[in-house]
């Protein structure tokens, strides 16, 4: 005898639920009568058939000026890309929220081609706004997205044409240019367990310069989705890579995919991908986990080129890996800005130099757009090792940590400037750390200095004043690693008073396997090159592993230290 589904609702909700689905029905009317102004068959400021060979010429709009050598893009040594740094409309109705965000991404595609741009990148929640809370809000800001073995112009497909792909499919026609975005994607399945017969992903999707969806690629990695919206993911991690008329083959992952192996770092190892897009929603946790230094370091670490579009802002950013740093310039429109640069299609090349004013990024104030952290004050603060690194008139210190898995050295030396004493403190940690949102129990290890608002470690979540940091020079730091833990990758944490990554050239950082005592283990070696009064935040960072090692065969021994004086 087949039991019958249990209602998701008390009789006391059911009036809400049902206003609330009416409410939201009536708006959701709104969302789909919107068609920007390119998409009805107005003139565009500059038409594909006139724009012929690309950055071959001089872009000028309102001042601002692109020269990019060569003849045609496919000629070319680079491709000029966009990420964008984006004021998202957070209206807590969906379908209003998708209305506006709709709009103001079409608006951006827009300006894009105006600058002859090849490929934007929107962020992870660009169009519904962050997360949507529950599965009528999903349902409401989803759509269908075709396979890319069907070679589907939603632009001209009838069946699309109510649908959020038609518009973006459009938007990437009339202005000659790749796009990627993020959309919750609604598909049949006989795995559905909904009322509905639906499941739904967290998907990047990517259209050419025709419009045609090239690249579908379904979030492997959740983080809070799985739980809001009933958001599902693959079986398998998907490999998703598509390649462009101008010669680059890009790699695809969202969001919380950085942090794991597969499917992005696997993209990398196994299949050489050197250019990546990254869709972002990634809140800055201090003291280690600022959005655009996460991607910079990921960058570094793997010596690849990164497209990340992210919200909440600041976050966007396009990181050139070891050689070239974090090189940008923005054009502001509208309530967002417009992160471009000419990008190398091989990293050997330099990238042309630009003046000041577009190669900087907006300043932020670092008190305003940080919060308190819950990643490390729920989880790990109290297991984390401390120590204040200038406690006295002495002018070098030194810290040592040892776990079974993990040991580092850090040693540095400074000038006093004046009397006042800044907060640093030594860090350290290995072990797991609960994502307590997403339910995973993550191994990390994290290693190296901060500067803090006080003496104790939980004020080290706060960004400090950076006033409080002038009182030395920091003329030397050293940080010496090893680890038994072998996968996923290590990346240096670089912060700067600003909030952002340093410049290559001011750092040194090297990981590496290597054997030891007829172990392979990981080794770091990273220094400070320069001496700086601007650091916030100078150490090594590894990401999540999805188990606790099993290997905890204590190895390290005092060798390592006299190894790193």
């Amino acid at each position: 005898m087949t039991k019958s589904k249990k209602c998701i609702f008390s009789r006391r909700q059911l009036p809400w639920v049902l206003l609330y689905f009416i409410l939201a029905c009536l708006c959701s009317a709104a969302v789909y009568s919107f068609i920007p102004s390119s998409l009805q068959g107005e003139e565009n400021t500059i038409a594909a058939e006139e724009r012929g060979g690309k950055h071959g010429i001089t872009t000028e709009s309102e001042n601002f000026i692109i020269n990019v050598p060569s003849e045609n893009s496919n000629e070319s040594q680079y491709y000029l890309a966009a990420v964008i740094d984006y004021d998202v409309s957070r209206f807590l109705i969906t379908p209003i929220a998708v209305k506006n965000n709709l709009k103001s991404i079409v608006d951006i595609i827009g300006e894009c081609g105006r600058l002859m741009v090849d490929i934007v990148v929107f962020p992870e929640g660009g169009i519904f706004g962050f997360f949507p809370i529950g599965r009528i809000d999903a349902l409401l800001a989803s759509s269908y997205v075709p396979a890319t073995n069907e070679f589907i112009v939603p632009c001209n497909e009838p069946n699309y044409r109510e649908s959020l792909v038609y518009h973006l499919s459009c938007a990437a026609k009339e202005n000659n240019i790749y796009v990627a975005v993020n959309l919750i994607e609604k598909a049949r399945s006989w795995k559905s367990t909904a009322w509905d017969g639906l499941v739904l992903y967290n998907t990047a999707v990517v259209f050419d310069r025709n419009g045609m969806v090239i690249a579908r690629y379904r979030k492997f990695n959740l983080y809070k989705e799985k739980y809001f919206n009933e958001i599902t993911t693959t079986d398998e991690p998907e490999y998703v890579t598509f390649t462009t008329d101008f010669g680059v083959e890009f790699g695809i992952f969202t969001c919380f995919d950085l942090f794991f192996d597969e499917p992005a770092l696997e993209l990398v190892r196994k299949r050489n991908i050197t250019h990546f897009i990254h869709l972002s929603q990634m809140l800055d946790r201090l003291p280690f986990l600022i959005a655009s230094v996460v991607d910079f370091g990921w960058s570094y670490a793997s010596d690849v080129v990164v497209l990340t579009s992210s919200i909440p802002s600041p976050g966007s950013n396009i990181h050139f890996g070891r050689r070239q740093g974090t090189r940008t310039y923005v054009r502001s429109f509208q309530t967002s800005n417009i992160i471009i640069a000419p990008v190398p299609k091989h990293l050997q090349q330099t990238i042309p130099q630009y003046p000041e004013e577009y190669r900087s990024l907006p300043k932020y104030n670092p008190v305003q757009k940080i919060k308190p952290s819950s990643f490390l004050k729920e989880h790990i603060q109290n297991k984390i090792t401390s120590k204040r690194m200038i406690a006295g008139n002495e002018n070098s210190s030194s810290f040592s940590y040892t776990s079974s898995t993990f040991q580092c050295n850090v040693k540095v030396s400074w000038k006093r400037l004046e009397r006042f004493i800044p907060n640093y403190q030594f860090v350290a940690y290995s072990g797991l750390n609960n994502l307590s949102i997403a339910s995973i129990n993550n191994y990390n290890e994290m290693c190296g200095i901060t500067l803090c608002s006080e003496i104790s470690y939980s004020s080290c979540q706060l960004p400090p004043r950076f006033e409080d940091a002038t009182g030395v020079i920091l003329e030397s730091v050293h940080i010496s690693a090893r680890s038994t833990v072998l996968d996923s990758i290590r990346i240096p944490s670089v912060i700067d008073a600003d909030l952002m990554p340093f410049d290559v050239a001011k750092f040194y950082f090297d990981s590496r396997a290597e054997e030891y005592s007829g172990k392979m283990m990981n080794v770091v070696d990273m220094r400070l090159e320069h001496p700086t009064t601007n650091l916030l935040t100078f150490g090594v960072y590894k990401f999540v592993s999805k188990s606790q090692p099993m290997d905890k065969f204590n190895i390290f021994d005092d060798q390592f230290n006299a190894d790193t004086t």
